[in-house]
C-alpha cells in the first residue's frame, strides 16, 4: 500500500504589484488574477495567474484527471475511490461513479471517447462507458498496487505499472493480457509515444526507460535525476520527452538521441506532472509546492506561474485545443485556468 503524505501547515501571501490586474475570463464573469513581481529576483518578469473557474465535489485527494478528445468530458479520480465525470464545458458534476476500493492512482480516455480506463492502488484497472458510467470490465488484477496506465494513441493497446515491479501490456479491445515484463525499479509513471510503438517509464530510481511495445523489451534509459521521476511527457512530435521528478526538477530530453536539452528549475518542492501543449510550444509542470508553472520546454523561458491550489499539484492536462489547462490538487479540488490569458499575458 502506498503511503499518505504527512499533513502540512501553511500560509500562502499573493502579493499584488500595483500592476496588477482583474479581467474576465468567460461570460459568467468568473475573474481570474495577473500580478508580476519586478521587485523579486527569482520572479522577475514572471506573471503570476490565478485559476478561472475551481470544480468542487470531491471529498478527498484528486490524484487523476483525464480529457475525452473532443474536450467534452473530465474524468477524476480521487483518493476515496470515486471517480467523477465532468462536462469540461460547464463544469457540471454529470456522475460520480463509486470505482475502486482504494485510491484512483491513474485514468486514461480512449482515443474514441467511448472508453475509461482507471488504475487503483486496489489492485485493480477497470473500463468503464464514459457516456453512461457503466462499467464493462475489470482486467487481469496486478499483484499490488497499479500506479500508473497508458493508452496508445490508437486505443488499441493499456500499459501499466504496479508496485510489484512489472509491466504489463493488454490488448484493450479483447481484454487479452499480452505480456508481463520485469523492470529494475517500481515504475511510477507511463507515457506512450504518439506513434504509439514505444513507452517510457519513470522510475523510483531516478532512471527513464524506454520500451519497445511490442514486445516491452527494452531499448535504452536516461540517467540524470537525483531522485525518483513521478511524471513523462512526449511532446506532441515525438522528438522530445519532458520527466518531472522527485528532485525538484523538470528536464527536456531528445528522444532519440537521448540527451538532455534543459534542466528546467523553478520548483521548490517536488514536481509531481509534467505536460506538454497540444503544439509543443508550451510545457507544464505541477509540484508539491502548489504551484504549476509553465515554460517554453527547449528554450527553458518560464512563462507564467499559475498560482490557486492549496495543497500539492497532483495532476495536470491540457485540454485537446490547448485552450485550457487542467489541474487536480490534493485540496480535494480540480483548476482550470484559460492558457489564451496566459499566453497574452506572459
Amino acid at each position: 500500500m502506498a503511503k499518505i503524505p504527512q499533513k502540512r501547515n501553511w500560509v500562502m501571501f499573493l502579493i499584488l504589484s500595483t500592476t496588477a490586474a482583474l479581467y474576465a475570463l468567460n461570460a459568467h464573469e468568473q475573474l481570474g488574477v495577473s500580478s508580476t513581481y519586478p521587485h523579486d529576483p527569482l520572479l522577475a518578469g514572471i506573471t503570476t495567474h490565478m485559476a478561472m473557474q475551481t470544480l468542487k465535489s470531491h471529498n478527498k485527494w484528486v490524484y487523476a484527471i483525464s480529457i475525452s478528445p473532443d474536450g467534452e468530458t473530465l474524468a477524476s479520480g480521487s483518493y476515496d475511490g470515486k471517480i467523477n465525470l465532468w462536462n469540461l464545458q460547464t463544469g457540471k458534476l454529470r456522475a460520480t461513479l463509486n470505482a475502486h476500493e482504494d485510491a484512483v492512482s491513474s485514468l486514461a480516455i480512449s482515443s474514441d471517447g467511448q472508453t475509461l480506463v482507471s488504475g487503483s492502488w486496489d489492485n485493480r484497472i477497470d473500463l468503464w462507458n464514459l457516456q453512461t458510467g457503466e462499467h464493462l470490465h475489470t482486467l487481469d488484477e496486478a499483484e499490488d498496487d497499479v500506479s500508473a496506465i497508458a493508452l496508445t494513441p490508437d486505443g488499441k493497446y493499456l500499459a501499466a505499472s504496479a508496485a510489484d515491479k512489472n509491466l504489463r501490456l493488454w490488448n484493450l479491445k479483447t481484454g487479452e493480457l499480452i505480456r508481463i515484463q520485469p523492470t529494475p525499479e517500481d515504475v511510477l509513471s507511463l507515457a506512450f509515444s504518439p506513434d504509439g510503438q514505444t513507452l517510457a517509464s519513470g522510475s523510483r530510481d531516478g532512471v527513464i526507460r524506454f520500451w519497445q511495445r511490442e514486445q516491452l523489451a527494452l531499448t535504452f534509459s536516461l540517467e540524470g535525476h537525483k531522485s525518483a521521476v513521478k511524471s513523462v511527457s512526449f511532446s506532441p512530435d515525438g522528438q522530445y520527452l519532458a520527466s518531472g521528478s522527485q528532485d525538484q526538477s523538470v528536464k527536456v530530453w531528445q528522444r532519440h538521441q537521448g540527451k538532455l536539452l534543459k534542466i528546467l528549475k523553478g520548483h521548490t518542492e517536488p514536481v509531481l506532472s509534467v505536460a506538454f501543449s497540444p503544439d509543443g510550444r508550451s510545457l507544464a509542470s505541477g509540484s508539491y509546492d502548489r504551484s504549476i508553472k509553465l515554460w517554453q520546454p527547449l528554450s527553458g523561458k518560464p512563462l507564467g506561474n499559475l498560482i490557486g491550489h492549496t495543497k500539492s499539484v497532483r495532476s495536470i492536462q491540457f485540454s485537446p485545443d490547448g485552450k485550457k489547462l487542467i489541474s487536480s490538487g490534493s485540496d480535494a479540488t480540480i483548476k482550470i485556468w484559460s492558457t489564451i490569458t496566459i499566453n497574452a499575458k506572459g
